[in-house]
């Protein structure tokens, strides 16, 4: 798999790690799905795109992820983002696409020029139940069947899915991080429809 153009943040936020456990969901998605056309919330470096690009070769990745924001504990760097997309672009040419955004402000956007276009979605996006309740309606409302969720095991992503859509799990993949020294136990769960 090719990461060489992948950046590893010290510090500020973490990524979904390359891991053989992470891989074994996308690879389930894979063999179980084939999708075609990707829709990605939560853009931040490129790892998770990269892992669905690297692995659904013959998909196209559509990702939304602002440039600019501050979380009130950190704020990344503006300019490493446009560097960051400027190399997914030269890797990956047309098959990946960057819409400058959070999923509030460009969902009118997406619910008019790409309902029932995606048929898979990864939702990684902003873990607040708020957002979390943006994303996974606005992909409900795009007529996504299937999607990878992200941590899923915090119980406002998990509770605010299954309170607001119709996206059950069929399958859930544990994972394990290391951030900053300090181990974490994730789930990243596959839903459909």
């Amino acid at each position: 798999m090719n990461l060489d153009h992948l950046i590893w943040p010290t510090d500020g936020w973490g990524y979904m790690p390359p891991t053989d456990q992470i891989m074994e969901a996308f690879k389930t998605v894979q063999r179980d799905f084939k999708p075609k056309r990707v829709l990605e919330i939560g853009f931040l470096w490129g790892h998770s795109t990269t892992y669905q690009l690297e692995t659904y070769t013959d998909a196209d990745l559509v990702c939304i992820g602002p440039i600019e924001e501050n979380l009130g504990y950190e704020v990344p760097d503006p300019k490493l983002r446009y560097e960051q997309i400027d190399k997914m672009n030269k890797v990956y040419g047309n098959r990946f696409t960057h819409i400058k955004g959070k999923t509030q402000y460009v969902q009118n956007d997406m619910l008019e020029n790409f309902t029932n276009w995606f048929d898979f979605a990864l939702i990684d996006g902003y873990h607040k139940p708020w957002a979390v309740e943006f994303d996974s309606t606005m992909c409900q409302d795009l007529g996504i069947k299937a999607c990878l969720i992200d941590n899923w095991d915090q119980k406002p992503v998990r509770h605010t899915v299954l309170k607001h859509t119709d996206y059950k799990p069929i399958q859930v993949f544990p994972y394990d991080q290391e951030w900053k020294g300090q181990m974490y136990k994730n789930e990243i769960a596959l839903c459909t429809l």
